[in-house]
């Protein structure tokens, strides 16, 4: 049986492991450790909801900012590829499988050259990797290397190892032979994620379904009094769900499925607006979309058409989507507000200008009724067309860099949110609705669903009992 964690003991070895239930504080651990570190630490983890996360500890913790560095695995990868490259055959981040894949293959080999080894010492006297369960066997291969430079200290959980970039098998924390250099393990026995929220009965319940989903048993969700369960779908509990969102201060919502996005897009529209839809760092529409306003003058005015058909809602009211053009309206006040946006749309026929260009979808989103279900996107478009124009750049390029400046700072996500386990695994919630729980498909990602709340669960599902086997 693995020891009990004990940070002063944890960071005195080179290399070991830290195996742990969600919740159970591996994070904090983590911050808990750099009390006992000297020199600077290199804290690596996959998402940049992740790295915001860790950094959070950080400063609630009082650990100084100059004794850590806190980036996703990519993102360190990129820094010395792009420093230590001599080529130019880098994939482009719009084929983000190729980009990174490229990026952990190739630092891997940069990692084992002297010159780039006396960099790394010189920087760092120790590396932490958070969510190792999640390492693919070539980042695992990576973070390998960097343990032949520094001691190495890395932390999991068996039960949330849900990403499998591109469809790469991921490392086994259980198999010895891929965890052979991190043999020591220590576990952690405490779910402080429920206890601080005040909500321990909560938390007993998911560390009961955790060991129920471990032997492939059947869940009943009526067997756990803590869990607020809601037979049906989203649409059978409008009232009480839209009162949940309205009320409280710390929601998010998890869709199960991660490869449509349609689905969360209609829920943030049916739920007037209230979530946030969390999207993908390099979601393929960020890119596409920032290239098509880079085209000529001739095919801006349909691009511009395009883009506010396909993401911007209730507009009928002001725009025909048949002509392609604005309304006339007889109340002053509106047709007054038309007539700028009129003007900037015919100059735009004319003149292609990316400032205009986002002025006028700023104006056309700001109209009376008038939505967008994906914010993100439509505020990076914004900020693209606003640094290309002032830059001389394309608007792909400035979306490239907006994307990375995220990526290298983190993001943190917060309020009332929907996403899926992918988008949202490392967060931390006060409530939290799975939607359609019945329709999860592994254990490990219903696991991650039902683990990102702190105080409250409600799960709706057609069928209480699940079998996500």
């Amino acid at each position: 049986m693995n020891p009990l964690f004990n940070a002063e003991t944890f960071v005195s070895e080179n290399e070991n492991v830290l195996i742990a239930p969600a919740g159970f504080g591996k994070t904090y651990a983590i911050s808990e450790c750099l009390k006992f570190t000297n020199g600077k630490q290199l804290i690596l983890t996959h998402t940049q909801a992740g790295v915001a996360s860790i950094k959070e500890k950080l400063r609630e913790n009082s650990i100084r900012k100059e004794d850590y560095r806190v980036e996703t695995i990519s993102s360190f990868a990129q820094r010395y590829v792009f420093a230590f490259h001599n080529s130019n055959d880098i994939p482009d981040i719009t084929d983000p499988s190729a980009f990174y894949g490229f990026l952990v293959r190739r630092a891997q080999e940069i990692f084992c050259s002297k010159l780039v080894q006396d960099v790394i010492q010189n920087s760092y006297t120790g590396l932490f990797v958070d969510e190792y369960q999640d390492c693919t066997t070539q980042q695992h291969a990576l973070i390998l290397a960097l343990a032949d430079i520094l001691p190495t200290h890395v932390l999991g959980d068996p039960l949330q190892g849900i990403f499998g970039f591109g469809g790469q098998s991921l490392v086994n924390l259980e198999d010895p032979i891929h965890m052979d250099r991190f043999s020591k393990a220590y576990k952690l026995d405490t779910p402080h994620r429920w206890i601080n929220g005040g909500s321990p009965k909560l938390g007993d319940d998911i560390l009961k379904i955790r060991e129920r989903l471990i032997l492939k048993k059947e869940v009943d969700l009526l067997q756990f009094q803590s869990i607020e369960f809601k037979q049906g779908t989203y649409s059978d509990h409008y009232n009480f769900i839209i009162e949940v969102l309205t009320k409280e201060k710390s929601v998010l919502v998890i869709h199960p499925f991660s490869n449509k996005i349609g689905p969360r897009q209609k829920f943030v529209t049916s739920f007037k607006y209230i979530p946030l839809l969390i999207e993908s760092l390099d979601h393929k529409d960020f890119y596409g979309w920032a290239s098509h306003f880079d085209v000529l003058t001739e095919t801006s005015d349909i691009l511009f058409h395009d883009f506010i058909i396909e993401n911007f809602t209730n507009l009928p009211t002001w725009y025909n989507k048949d002509t392609k053009k604005f309304k006339k309206k007889n109340h002053p006040g509106k047709e007054k507000e038309l007539t700028n946006i009129k003007k900037l749309h015919e100059d735009l026929q004319s003149v292609h200008s990316k400032i205009k260009t986002r002025e006028l979808l700023y104006k056309v989103k700001n109209l009376e009724g008038v939505n967008c279900s994906r914010e993100d996107l439509l505020h990076s478009i914004y900020i693209s067309l606003e640094n290309a124009h002032f830059s001389g750049s394309t608007v792909l390029e400035a979306m490239k860099n907006h994307r990375n400046t995220i990526r290298k700072m983190g993001r943190k996500l917060y309020g009332k949110c929907i996403g899926t386990t992918l988008l949202t695994k490392g967060l931390e919630f006060d409530t939290v609705i799975v939607l359609d729980a019945d329709n999860f498909k592994d254990s490990k990602n219903l696991y991650v669903a039902l683990s990102r709340c702190s105080k409250r669960l409600i799960v709706v599902s057609n069928k209480s009992k699940l079998n996500p086997y």
